[in-house]
């Protein structure tokens, strides 16, 4: 006995069932969302008085003013200035936790009441404005995951030109999206991604580089770099989302043999 052939609308249909299994899969994937990693400060508002974790700087007097580090025990660079701490006691050191600074003048900068952020002001005799570092500690990335670093920049339009970096367990991820921001005077959400590409999962140091470089202007002139960062986020997907876009998958595929 001959097989019965199927309706010609009956294999039409067939990839748009698939279309619409794999669509849903992707919209229960998107209801589970992103991991936000717990970045250290991200937005750089949190400011101590030094040697404690409860009391905090609300302003630098005056409303303005910057550090050329973060860490412990950092000094409030511009002349006559000092913080306001919460206790209602003021000072001209600060604690800026979460972040590791290298180079002549990278620290904070105070843009109003309880708001602060990365602030780049100087370079080396090289023109290089340094790096500002954040690591996580003992995280674990699955084959392929992405990971997604976004940040506000702004600068002055001579300021210095500023690239992410991202490291997983020592070795550098390059970037899905290569770019380099340069400054203009305005404020833009830059965003970049990494995937991770090892076929077994790794766990290890998540490291964040922000690299300041050349300014734009001929040596030996070498001034306020001017760059600023704010509201740092970083994101991965969470694992029971790939999960559910690869068993979408699996069950279109199971579905199209049944029908065949």
């Amino acid at each position: 006995m001959q097989p019965k052939e199927k309706h010609p609308m009956t294999r039409a249909l067939s990839p748009i069932t698939a279309a619409l299994c794999l669509a849903a899969a992707a919209i229960t994937a998107a209801q589970a969302g992103p991991i936000t990693l717990p970045l250290v400060n991200a937005d750089f508002n949190t400011v101590y008085k030094p040697g404690s974790t409860s009391v905090t700087a609300t302003s630098f007097n005056g409303g303005w003013g910057y550090t050329d580090s973060v860490g412990s025990g950092v000094s409030i660079t511009s002349p006559n200035l000092y913080a306001n701490f919460t206790d209602g006691e003021n000072g001209t050191t600060i604690d800026i936790p979460g972040w590791v600074s290298v180079g002549s003048k990278v620290g904070i900068q105070n843009t109003g009441n309880y708001e602060f952020n990365a602030y780049a002001n100087g370079q080396d005799a090289s023109g290089n404005g340094g790096t500002l570092t954040q690591t996580l500690a003992g995280i674990t990335t699955q084959p392929n995951d992405i990971y997604t670093l976004s940040a506000d920049l702004s600068g002055a339009s001579e300021g210095c030109p500023t690239t992410f970096s991202f490291y997983l367990a020592g070795t550098e991820i390059i970037a899905m999206n290569p770019l380099t921001w340069y400054p203009d005077g305005t404020s833009n959400r830059f965003t970049q991604q990494y995937q991770f590409t090892g076929a077994v999962p790794v766990t290890g140091d998540l490291k964040v580089v922000f690299t300041f470089g050349t300014m734009r202007r001929d040596p030996p002139w070498y001034g306020a770099t001017q760059t600023r960062i704010d509201n740092v986020v970083l994101t991965v997907p969470e694992p029971a989302a790939l999960s559910l876009l690869g068993l979408g998958a699996l069950g279109c595929l199971g579905r199209g043999r049944r029908r065949g």
